[in-house]
């Protein structure tokens, strides 16, 4: 065998010795708070561990214990992240910018972001460092944007792409750089089915090649044919390594749900968009959308990365501005007449990546369910005791009660999203509108999650907007189904 690239101690009871060698491709599977990104941290060697690491030169004659040019530098780790999104929206992102054509202004382009100036970050002027970039940077850079197919992204501002097409962008400055580890922090959330599919035949073909690949990954079936080895982590501890056979471990697979009983549809239309036209520039985002959501009704929004689901998120939560010049109708009233965008958002929960983008890192996970009552981003009014017991119940529901005092962005992925979720249910929301709301989720905790909204639909008759790549993982209360295609309503 060839000689490994990274060798791990990693303590526990029985300490486990991992090596990493060309051409493996490692899942690591974990609930939320697991440690799965701690021990990517490990491997990138920009965390300090308990776990002994050892970097390996290609020949096996040098050895060091931190990313070195002698063995492997830290332009031969490239490492790719959810959080990492916020680079490429500008200074100061805020929630509402990607609807604004004034807001993000110094957001870049896509094909700035895959520059050699920031992916290499080096400056054109200055004297050393330019060598880094390789010779051949111009043609690796034609050849992964072919591959991925994202020539019609290259031309738009980052701040106006979906979550998916900025994950894109994402793997192509990660692949541009061709390193001997990669390293994917849940990879495939976020993707519509053919892009995951896509995205394994092109990992696969680069381990193939010589390349190790690690992702993390809370889903069952991500390792899928990639995979060749998976480790497992529960409470910061690896607790197994080994090859990976392609099965599914009896422990993930989900129990089934009770059999859901919807309350009774009425006439009452909770949300009316009439001949809704969405258009930036020369770009037509929503053609001439028909939809109408009645009372007792709960609905799944599918759709390809780019189908426009983000776009219809932004006009049922009064955040795109051009939803005040088309005919959307939310509780009966006309948007920007009728009802105002505060008066929305009182009777409004969500979760979406962008939200989830800009959440304030130092609020605590409690302070983030609280603040829900208040639609803010961070919690800026103090709430009443009977409020914060209301915040608390949800934690407890979502199963974050053991970290409530933790700040957001010691959370882990995962639990960031359980957080984001019980704010968006704290106030019992006449439209609960959620998008990817499992993303990083694990078997047991979508599981959770589903029974949680069919509770709240049942109890407080909330009506459930659901957008996801993952139909197979609708909760039961889901009755309903609008499939968008280039901005249009599929037909069967």
């Amino acid at each position: 065998m060839s000689c490994p690239i990274v060798t791990l101690t990693v303590p526990g009871q029985e300490p486990l010795a991992w090596t990493i060698h060309p051409g493996q491709c490692w899942a690591i599977q974990g609930p939320p708070g697991a440690g799965k990104g701690s021990l990517l941290d490990c491997l990138a060697g920009t965390a300090r561990t308990p776990a002994r690491v050892c970097y390996h030169s290609p020949d096996g004659q040098a050895v060091t214990g931190y990313p070195d040019p002698s063995t492997v530098s830290r332009w031969q780790i490239v490492r790719v992240r959810f959080a990492d999104q916020r680079g490429l929206l500008g200074s100061a992102p805020y929630h509402q910018a990607r609807w604004n054509s004034c807001g993000g202004e110094d957001a870049v382009s896509v094909v700035e972001s895959l520059s050699a100036e920031r992916i290499y970050r080096v400056s054109p002027y200055q004297v050393l460092g330019p060598e880094i970039v390789p010779r051949d940077f111009a043609s690796r850079r034609e050849a992964v944007v072919a591959e991925l197919g994202i020539e019609p992204l290259l031309e738009r501002r980052a701040i106006a792409l979906s979550n998916g097409e900025r994950r894109k962008v994402m793997f192509a400055r990660a692949l541009i750089q061709q390193p001997r580890l990669l390293l994917l922090d849940d990879p495939f959330a976020g993707l519509d089915r053919e892009f995951r599919e896509r995205l394994h035949e092109i990992l696969a073909a680069r381990t193939g090649a010589g390349m190790a690949v690690v992702f993390t990954t809370p889903r069952h079936d991500d390792p899928g044919r990639l995979a060749t080895h998976l480790a497992t982590m529960r409470d910061g501890t690896v607790t197994a390594l080994g090859d990976w056979d392609g099965g599914v471990p009896q422990n993930q697979i989900p129990a089934p749900l009770p059999a859901f009983s919807a309350p009774t549809a009425t006439c009452e239309a909770l949300v009316e968009l009439r001949g809704v036209r969405i258009q930036y520039g020369g770009k037509v985002v929503l053609h001439d959308l028909d939809w109408t959501i009645r009372r007792g009704e709960n609905w799944a929004v599918l759709g390809p990365n780019g189908a426009g689901k983000t776009t219809l998120l932004g006009l049922l939560l009064g955040d795109n501005p051009q939803a005040y010049a088309q005919d959307v109708r939310l509780f009966g009233q006309r948007l920007g007449k009728g009802i105002s965008a505060r008066e929305l958002r009182q009777r409004v929960g969500h979760v979406s990546p962008e939200l989830h983008l800009n959440y304030p890192a130092e609020a605590t996970a409690l302070a983030t369910v609280a603040s829900g009552l208040f639609d803010s981003l961070g919690l800026y009014r103090q709430p009443s005791d009977d409020q914060w017991r209301q915040a608390e119940q949800w934690l407890r529901e979502l199963g974050l009660a053991a970290v409530a005092a933790c700040r957001f962005d010691q959370l882990s992925e995962g639990q960031q999203r359980l957080a984001l979720l019980a704010r968006g249910m704290v106030k019992a929301p006449d439209l609960l509108v959620l998008d990817e709301p499992c993303q990083g989720l694990d078997t047991a905790n979508r599981a959770a999650v589903h029974a949680t909204l069919d509770r709240l639909v049942r109890a407080n008759h909330s009506q459930v907007v659901y957008i996801t790549h993952h139909p197979e993982d609708l909760p039961p209360c889901i009755g309903q189904v609008l499939e968008l295609a280039d901005g249009t309503i599929r037909r069967p």
